[in-house]
């Protein structure tokens, strides 16, 4: 009761229910998520798409549908779109969800931030830490353990199969980019992650990258870490974590590593907190921010990335009580001493969030029992009735990402999606 009491006079000093927020990215659950959660707290929240059947477009919370460019194919009539959006529904915050979106509104921070207030960090920290091999030196300059790797620089992409460092690699491996979104005036490319069990495989992937914008990022070559993956989210202010919660990845989408589609909330000394947020002061970090590890057979955390953003099961830490939505839009409001003062001091003031609660996003958990099934079926029905893998029953709490009894529409549009895949 004193938690929401408090919470109720920090929105009424900031006002929210009057502010009008652009959440971009509508087509993510994400987006979902935070529009959910802003929409309960009477924000005025605006969602953009690229088309129609966006998930947030089907929210009850969402009050403007507003169609924009796809970001990722037309990268500059986006940034115009946005301008002239930030110009017309004159919104208070402007929230881009994902690393594309944010790195397309830092390339006009200047002009969007004469518009409106974004909570990001500044393009080069935003370039530091979406760049994963340098994100690896400064991670082991501060003495966080990261994955062995062997960086592979343009230079040495023409004579690959000359590289001696490739055949001494040990395998099964990872060969990632150093950066996953590559822009250009043509347009973007999301470069995927994959999996190498040999340097002849590692060669044929590399050469067989005819994309001319493949052409001008590095890759990194990557120790495997088998375990589970942790997640470390925090909200930050110029450098100082306010608030923090983790959570244990259980099921991905695929099955080998990717996003999580069953996740739980953990217990703060279960996590590597403390590496964590070693990191993110090193960054003098402003917003809000996954860091991702993954935990090894002998219990140790490995470094993944930093996600400098709004993460994809985001509704788990709202569920448990860390409204990260709610928090992050503060943050971008506070524009005097005193209003930065009054967020800390909630945040400070929070009470422990529910640990041990499970967030299942529905259609992902279909996704990974298709792909298992395709790819072992014998193995994943024997792990499915003899030892529950893909945990659907059990004692602990689960809420869903998507489908929620009270705001159903997503999750109908969710379902037409994939079904037209």
């Amino acid at each position: 009761m004193d938690s929401q009491r408090s919470l109720d006079a920090l929105l009424q000093r900031f006002s929210l229910a009057k502010k009008r927020v652009l959440v971009l990215d509508g087509e993510t659950r994400t987006s979902l998520a935070v529009v959910r959660s802003l929409g309960e707290k009477g924000v005025n929240v605006a969602a953009a798409a690229c088309h129609r059947f966006a998930l947030s477009f089907a929210s009850k919370y969402t009050q403007h549908k507003l169609l924009c460019p796809n970001a990722l194919n037309e990268p500059q009539a986006y940034q115009a779109w946005l301008l002239q959006a930030a110009g017309e529904f004159c919104p208070d915050v402007v929230l881009p969800l994902t690393d594309l979106s944010c790195s397309l509104c830092l390339a006009i921070e200047d002009e969007l931030r004469e518009l409106t207030s974004m909570p990001l960090v500044s393009a080069d920290v935003f370039s530091e830490l979406s760049n994963k091999a340098e994100l690896a030196k400064t991670a082991k300059a501060c003495g966080i353990a990261c994955p062995a790797a062997l960086s592979l620089p343009l230079a040495t992409r023409s004579r690959i199969e000359e590289v001696a460092a490739v055949r001494a690699f040990r395998y099964p491996a990872v060969l990632k980019p150093a950066v996953s979104v590559v822009r250009a005036r043509s347009g973007a490319i999301r470069l995927p992650v994959m999996y190498v069990d040999s340097p002849e495989s590692v060669i044929e992937t590399i050469q067989g990258r005819k994309d001319k914008r493949c052409l001008q990022v590095p890759f990194l070559l990557q120790e495997r870490i088998t375990g589970p993956g942790c997640g470390v989210f925090a909200l930050c202010h110029r450098g100082r974590v306010l608030t923090v919660f983790c959570h244990r990845r259980l099921l991905e989408k695929p099955p080998s590593g990717g996003v999580s589609v069953l996740s739980e909330s953990i217990a703060l000394a279960d996590a590597p907190v403390s590496q964590a947020v070693m990191l993110l002061e090193q960054y003098h970090f402003h917003g809000a921010a996954m860091v991702e590890f993954k935990q090894g057979p002998s219990g140790e955390f490995y470094l993944m990335e930093v996600n400098a953003r709004l993460w994809g099961s985001l509704q788990l830490a709202v569920a448990a009580g860390r409204d990260f939505p709610l928090l992050l839009v503060l943050l971008a409001l506070a524009k005097d001493h005193a209003a930065e003062s009054a967020l800390a001091e909630y945040c400070a003031a929070l009470p422990p969030y529910q640990d041990g609660l499970r967030l299942r996003w529905l259609l992902g958990t279909l996704d990974h029992a298709l792909i298992r099934l395709k790819k072992e079926p014998f193995t994943f029905l024997l792990d499915l009735l003899l030892h529950n893998s893909l945990r659907l029953s059990g004692k602990k709490r689960t809420v869903f990402d998507v489908f929620r009894k009270d705001d159903p529409r997503p999750f109908l549009y969710e379902l037409r999606n994939w079904l037209l895949i």
